[in-house]
């Protein structure tokens, strides 16, 4: 429960790392499906 809290105040003193890891998330999502669809995975 502490690292939750500093985790928010990080996120606090730096707005930019939420819409980074935001981006990085829709990204990460996009390709997972791209592999997903083109058989990469296996």
């Amino acid at each position: 429960m502490k690292d939750l809290r500093e985790l928010v105040k990080l996120f606090k003193e730096n707005p930019m790392l939420i819409v980074t890891t935001l981006i990085a998330m829709v990204i990460g999502a996009m390709l997972g499906v791209i592999a997903f669809y083109n058989g990469w995975l296996g």
